[in-house]
């Protein structure tokens, strides 16, 4: 399920400067913090950069698109669903798609 604030088709935030004021629960990753994330993605800039590894050939960083990573499916854009359309949460566990292994 998606954070209200997230834009599903774009992947952004649709208040990414005042998301804290949006979404008290949103959380500011940092480099103090960053080695407590583990649920982050294996595909997730800052958990592959905080381990020192590259990024993928299709990751926005590299190629400054993102059609390259909505193209191969890696993004939430296909699985993600807005958190007030949701009524019953248990009906939206999935497994970890296998790009995210």
């Amino acid at each position: 399920m998606a954070c209200r604030q997230l834009n599903i088709k774009t992947c952004q935030c649709r208040n990414y400067e005042r998301r804290f004021e949006y979404e008290p629960d949103c959380i500011k990753l940092t480099r103090d913090n960053l080695p407590t994330f583990e649920w982050l993605p294996m595909t997730c800039a800052y958990r592959l950069l905080a381990e020192g590894k590259g990024l993928p050939g299709w990751h926005p960083l590299l190629t400054g698109s993102k059609a390259a990573m909505h193209g191969e499916r890696i993004s939430v854009r296909h699985i993600a669903v807005k958190e007030s359309e949701v009524r019953d949460w248990q009906d939206h566990i999935l497994n970890k798609p296998s790009w995210a292994d």
